[in-house]
C-alpha cells in the first residue's frame, strides 16, 4: 500500500515527466521564455535532428530554435501543436520545402530565420497571412524569386541578402505600417529595379543594395521624391534614371511609359 509521501512522489513524477520536454519523447530543452512570460521557449540547436521535434509543442510554446540541423521539409502538421508560436528560427539546415500553409495557423508570428537553406524553394504563398511578421531573414538561401509578402505590414527586418534573387515585382510590399524598415538585398542578381518598389516605404528606411543596382523613375516627378526622402541608403538617388528619358532598363516590365 502506497503511504502518503509515495503519493506526493509519484505525483510530482508525472508532473514534471508528460507535457513538452518529456524526457522519453522530446530531444531538446524547454526552458521560460524571457521574451514572453509565462510561455516557453523550444531550444534544439546543432542535434543533428532531420525531423522537427513535434513531441515537445503545446500552447505554452512560443518560440522553436531549430538552427543547424538536417531538417529537409516544414509541414503544416509538424507546428500545429504550438498554436502560440511568435518566433521560429531554422537557419542552417538543409529545407527544401515548406509547405505552403505551414505558418498559416500562426497569424501571431514575429519572427522566421530560415538563412542558410541551399536548396529551399518557397511556395509564393508560404507568408500570406503573417500581419504581424516583423523579422523574415532568407540571406543565403537560394530564393531566387520572392514570395507574395504583400501582407507583412508590420515588417521591420526585410534579410534577403546572397539569395541569387534576379527581380523584385511590382508592388513588393503592401502597406508598411512601422516607422522604419530594415531592407537588405546586397549580393544579389538584379541589375535594375523599379522605384516605385520602394517609393512607399517609410522615410525613416535603412535600404542596403549592390552598388551597381540602377533605381528606374516613372518620371521626373518620382525622381524628385525619391531624391527627397531621408531614406538612409548605399545608392546616390541623384542618380536615378527616368524612363522614357534615360532609356529602359534590361527589364522593360520595370518603365510604364506610354508610347514605348
Amino acid at each position: 500500500m502506497m503511504n502518503r509521501g509515495g503519493m506526493i512522489s509519484f505525483a510530482l513524477a508525472v508532473v514534471l515527466f508528460t507535457g513538452p520536454g518529456q524526457c522519453d519523447s522530446c530531444p531538446c530543452s524547454v526552458a521560460p521564455n524571457i521574451h514572453y512570460p509565462g510561455t516557453k521557449v523550444v531550444s534544439c540547436v546543432g542535434m543533428g535532428l532531420s525531423q522537427i521535434p513535434t513531441a515537445c509543442f503545446d500552447e505554452t510554446i512560443t518560440e522553436v530554435i531549430l538552427s543547424f540541423n538536417y531538417l529537409t521539409s516544414i509541414l503544416a502538421q509538424d507546428l500545429e501543436n504550438a498554436t502560440n508560436l511568435k518566433r521560429f528560427y531554422a537557419e542552417y539546415n538543409d529545407i527544401k520545402f515548406i509547405e505552403e500553409t505551414a505558418f498559416a495557423k500562426h497569424p501571431g508570428m514575429e519572427r522566421i530565420y530560415l538563412d542558410e537553406n541551399k536548396d529551399i524553394d518557397l511556395l509564393e504563398g508560404v507568408f500570406r497571412g503573417l500581419t504581424h511578421l516583423k523579422e523574415l531573414k532568407l540571406s543565403g538561401s537560394p530564393i531566387q524569386r520572392l514570395p507574395d509578402i504583400m501582407d507583412l505590414n508590420n515588417l521591420v527586418t526585410l534579410d534577403l541578402a546572397h539569395c541569387g534573387i534576379t527581380h523584385l515585382r511590382r508592388p513588393t510590399f503592401g502597406n508598411i505600417t512601422v516607422d522604419r524598415l530594415f531592407f537588405f538585398m546586397n549580393g544579389n542578381l538584379i541589375t535594375d529595379l523599379a522605384l516605385d518598389v520602394l517609393i512607399d516605404l517609410p522615410d525613416d528606411s535603412v535600404f542596403s543594395f549592390d552598388t551597381e543596382l540602377i533605381l528606374w523613375a516613372q518620371n521626373e516627378g518620382e525622381k524628385e521624391t525619391a531624391i527627397n526622402k531621408p531614406w538612409s541608403i548605399n545608392l546616390d538617388l541623384k542618380d536615378i534614371k527616368v524612363c522614357g528619358i534615360d532609356g529602359q532598363p534590361e527589364d522593360s516590365a520595370i518603365c510604364d511609359v506610354k508610347g514605348q
